[in-house]
């Protein structure tokens, strides 16, 4: 009994002079295999990988090796927890020990050392590390529009790599949608928040995120302007045209009245900002000049997109002209004509007034003609006004007349002849040559104005 007493006390002083000779001088390189009485059971060590964050056995930058030492046996501890890793030593005081890991590949052996005198058995992990993120790509075309604006669809992809663990997924999507791992194509106006996501299989990841701004969509245009005063759609008197624009996305950049009969559209347009901030800009042109308008309303966008609409105007503010030639005859049937012309909207119809009201006349190859009887009751010899009036297809209106002396009876000429000749006859009796010379020429004066047609033009 005293020599059972006697020997445990032996080993137990021995088991302290290791204890604290391992305690002050710890070696990574020592290892003692386990060694325990029977029924003593041993020490044991356990690791784990905290953090990992990957798959395939791969783990990200945030990963280690958490090893832990337990001693069963009541007044005994662990004292270090002790291995290798990748062929380098580590010791760690206590029975608790971090190890951090290489970029790489890991193999750690480890064990953890008893105040009893021994080791536990080792454990060993290993584990492949990447901490670096994936690289990452978002592929897309450049802007087809101004402004770094898009006028039609965009597709775009996200492709990653990664020279160690490898890529494990690749998404792409915009702020507040959906996100797809093959691509997306955007096809709706708007401002766009693109993001691309590569992870790795270490569960690293990296991100790229790209503005993109479409707009496919025209400025919108109106314009308005009056119904034509003249007929046959044509306008006599100047009037406006008015037009306004609008674009709700990338904004309104100018908006152009095109008139073919001028040089330039050279009035700038006015710009006005409704209560929503949205910025309208109008414009608008005088057209006072006659002939075919050809009038294009242009509008473009900040983005490029342009609106125009192409239509014709006519404007005809000139009077047609018309005259009346001298009849052949004034008496019995008098054989009136005239010329008329429009060099624009053209010749329209053409009325002939002899007194009576009046009355439509045809007209070929820019002649009108009309005939006077002058036998009927309702003419009497002497002045008689005529007329003519020509309408244009704009509506323009024209207006001339003459005056001619109409003489259809012989008896004045009888007359004039008889007397002529008995005053002659007079003449030569008359002591008074001289005031017979005067009567003479007054009566000369009489026959030039039975011969004689007065004309006059009234322009209205």
């Amino acid at each position: 009994m005293l020599r059972e007493l006697a020997k445990r006390r032996v080993r137990n002083l021995t088991i302290t002079i290791l204890v604290v000779i391992v305690c002050l001088f710890p070696k990574s390189d020592v290892y003692a295999d386990p060694n325990r009485q029977p029924g003593d059971p041993p020490a044991t060590v356990s690791g784990s990988i905290v953090g990992c964050g990957g798959t395939g056995g791969w783990c990200g930058a945030n990963a280690y090796v958490m090893i832990r030492g337990n001693e069963p046996l009541d007044g005994y501890s662990i004292t270090a927890i002790q291995g290798y890793k990748n062929g380098a030593g580590f010791s760690c005081g206590g029975s608790t020990c971090d190890v951090n890991l290489s970029e790489g590949g890991n193999t750690i052996t480890f064990w953890a050392v008893s105040s009893y005198g021994d080791t536990s058995a080792v454990g060993k992990i290993s584990v492949n590390v990447d901490k670096q993120p994936p690289g990452i790509s978002l592929s897309y075309p450049a802007p087809d529009g101004l402004n770094d604006w898009y006028v039609n669809n965009v597709s775009i992809s996200v492709s990653g790599d990664d020279g160690e663990s490898g890529i494990a997924k690749v998404t792409v999507g915009w702020s507040g949608g959906p996100s797809y791992s093959d691509g997306i194509t955007l096809v709706t106006d708007g401002i766009y928040l693109v993001n691309g996501r590569a992870v790795d299989r270490a569960g690293n990841v990296a991100g790229q995120s790209v503005q993109i701004k479409l707009d496919t969509t025209p400025p919108t245009l109106t314009y308005s302007y009056p119904e034509p005063d003249g007929e046959n759609g044509w306008y006599v008197t100047p009037f406006y045209i008015e037009t306004l624009a609008t674009d709700i996305l990338s904004g309104v950049n100018d908006v152009q009245i095109l008139d073919s009969r001028k040089r330039s559209d050279v009035i700038p347009s006015r710009e006005l900002i409704l209560e929503d901030g949205t910025i309208l800009k109008e414009k608008e042109s005088l057209i006072n000049s006659d002939g075919y308008h050809i009038i294009t309303l242009k509008s473009d966008d900040l983005a490029g997109n342009v609106n125009q609409d192409t239509f014709v105007l006519k404007y005809d503010a000139t009077k047609p002209t018309a005259d009346i030639k001298f009849p052949a005859s004034m008496s019995k049937i008098i054989q009136v004509e005239g010329t008329v012309s429009d060099s624009l909207s053209g010749v329209d119809r053409v009325f002939f007034n002899r007194g009576n009201g009046w009355i439509f006349v045809p007209v070929e190859d820019g002649m009108w003609s009309a005939e006077i009887d002058s036998l009927k009751n309702d003419i009497l010899d002497g002045y008689l006004d005529i007329g003519v009036k020509v309408y244009d297809k704009a509506g323009n209106v024209f207006e001339t007349t003459q005056t001619i002396l109409v003489f259809n009876h012989i008896w004045p000429f009888c007359t004039l002849i008889a007397f002529s000749i008995a005053l002659a006859l007079i003449s030569l009796l008359d002591p008074r040559p001289r005031e017979w010379r005067r009567l003479g020429r007054q009566i000369r004066l009489i026959q030039e104005e039975f011969n004689t047609v007065t004309m006059e033009d009234v322009d209205d």
